[in-house]
């Protein structure tokens, strides 16, 4: 297993401009920038508690949890967005097929439209492609929180190294990922080296295999 810019706003500058007024849309500048620091707040609390599961002890599951990860096109249309997720979830049910799994999760990883194009094109799908999908494997023992994160990050990875090859040279990634505030750092090293810890990828061979099947399955489903 290997941040987001915000855009601001100034009023454009007049000499003529009296200073009251100056001083008005200085004032609106400001209000704007505690909205968006808010909402980063307000969206960071949303990611603080781990929701409560009966969840196995570490290394009590041998089963893989499958993440279905679905790297998506920022300013596609919801509609489009949601059908394509059901297509990719039979997709993914149909390559799973009997074999014993832990559960299986959907993440989402929204990207600007630029890198989405980029990668679209690098893989070679349609234009009318709103998302690109994938499988991996995680261990049974992790929270919702924690999977959510994982399967984040393992899509990230994809981003993160057609980037280092280039391919994205010029595009900015924006990449955000829901890491829990009380993670604290959420550089990608930092990150990864939690998810490490928590035993995110502590698989046993048996369920490695079981992987292989279901990924050699899904690259052959159409």
């Amino acid at each position: 297993m290997s941040d987001e810019s915000t855009n601001t706003e100034s009023a454009p500058s007049d000499a003529t401009t009296p200073v009251a007024e100056a001083t008005h849309d200085e004032g609106a500048h400001d209000a704007g920038a505690r909205e968006e620091r808010h909402a980063e707040e307000r969206h960071d609390d949303r990611h603080v508690e781990e929701p409560h599961e009966d969840l196995p002890a570490r290394g009590a599951d041998p089963r893989p949890y499958i993440v279905l990860t679905a790297i998506h096109d920022a300013n596609a249309r919801v509609a489009a967005i949601t059908l394509s997720h059901a297509d990719a979830w039979e997709r993914a049910q149909k390559a799973v097929g009997g074999k014993a799994i832990a559960g299986m999760d959907l993440v989402e990883l929204s990207v600007p439209p630029r890198a989405f194009t980029a990668l679209r094109e690098k893989l070679q799908r349609s234009p009318e492609t709103c998302a690109v999908y994938d499988l991996f494997p995680l261990a049974a023992h992790l929270g919702r929180t924690t999977r959510k994160v994982a399967g984040q990050f393992l899509a990230a990875e994809i981003l993160w190294a057609l980037e280092e090859q280039g391919i994205l040279a010029g595009i900015p990634l924006n990449i955000r990922l829901d890491v829990p505030r009380a993670w604290g750092d959420r550089s990608p090293k930092a990150v990864h080296e939690k998810l490490m810890e928590g035993g995110a990828l502590d698989l046993t061979e048996g369920a490695i295999e079981d992987f292989r099947a279901i990924k050699g399955s899904w690259d052959q489903v159409s």
